[in-house]
């Protein structure tokens, strides 16, 4: 009797339940919640007030007190504006938002700032909860900065005077008012470097329904009105003129924002709400700043 050795091909219903076994336990495999591939958060314990010396840092990366500070407040406004970049979904769009955010840092030498972006940099996916302690930590920033010590004029000399022949009237020398010392000091715009920030004039246009053209003239009559402003701040500055500062940044603010020219409109909204006399040359050098760059950059279109 001959033995069959044809091998004997199973059942097609056995092979199918096999089929779909091994089906099952790969999605099993793929579908692990990913909650469990998360890193746990790292326990961030910083102080309710982060102060920052404004000399010290400056010194360490070669910049003085007052560049520190407008480079320290272009970082903070950064920040402020990709808040809905950190939060995204879009993986791109979060990373190079944190990118950034995360290089400036790094130039700033900011404690504990730096950390949490490396940390959220580390993660390929969106932690709510880590923004949220990084702007946490971003609001406990304060600064400080060395007194100045206000050097006393030398006393003048009163000249003298000859006496004359008796019974000439001898005429007392005058003597001159010292200068009325008051106001905030002098501010000056020279040397200020452009700050730049981001602006599309199609943008604007769309958003506000009106022709790309009719957009760039209000623009240009915006630019002209805070050119004549410029003598406005310098002299209410030197007057100590809080009042008029603050209603010349309201103004200015109010076309700005109409504009869309979000970043400089939100630095003459701090001008405008300011009471703090010593902060209103940082601000107004950045305003000032702000502004040279939205010039340059509408000059160069209009060559085009």
């Amino acid at each position: 009797m001959l033995l069959d050795d044809t091998p004997k091909t199973p059942p097609k219903e056995e092979t199918k339940k096999e089929f779909n076994a091994i089906k099952d336990l790969l999605l099993e495999i793929d579908e692990e919640p990913e909650t469990q591939r998360k890193v746990p958060l790292k326990a961030y314990n910083y102080p309710d007030t982060i102060e920052i010396d404004l000399d010290e840092h400056g010194e360490m990366i070669g910049l003085g007190a007052e560049d520190y500070q407008e480079f320290l407040n272009e970082f903070i406004d950064k920040s402020i504006i990709y808040d809905e970049d950190l939060r995204s979904t879009d993986k791109s769009k979060r990373e190079e938002a944190l990118n950034e955010i995360y290089s400036i840092s790094q130039s700033l030498q900011l404690p504990y700032l730096e950390d949490i972006l490396a940390d959220m940099l580390e993660r390929d996916y969106l932690e709510e909860e880590l923004v949220d302690i990084y702007y946490d930590c971003l609001a406990k920033i304060t600064t400080k900065t060395k007194p100045k010590i206000a050097q006393t004029p030398p006393p003048q000399e009163t000249p003298q005077v000859k006496p004359q022949e008796s019974r000439v009237h001898i005429e007392e020398p005058k003597t001159q008012e010292a200068p009325t010392v008051g106001g905030y000091g002098v501010l000056s715009f020279e040397g200020i470097k452009p700050i730049h920030f981001d602006f599309r004039l199609e943008e604007a246009a769309e958003d506000l329904s009106l022709p790309v053209d009719l957009i760039e003239e209000f623009v240009n009559d915006f630019i002209e009105q805070a050119i004549e402003e410029k003598e406005t701040f310098i002299k209410a500055y030197a007057k100590g003129d809080m009042d008029t500062i603050q209603k010349t940044g309201h103004k200015l603010k109010g076309a700005s924002s109409n504009l869309r020219i979000i970043p400089l409109s939100e630095t003459l909204e701090e001008i405008q709400h300011c009471d703090n006399p010593a902060r209103f040359e940082p601000l107004l050098k950045k305003y000032w700043g702000q502004f040279l760059s939205f010039k340059l950059f509408m000059e160069n279109i209009s060559h085009k």
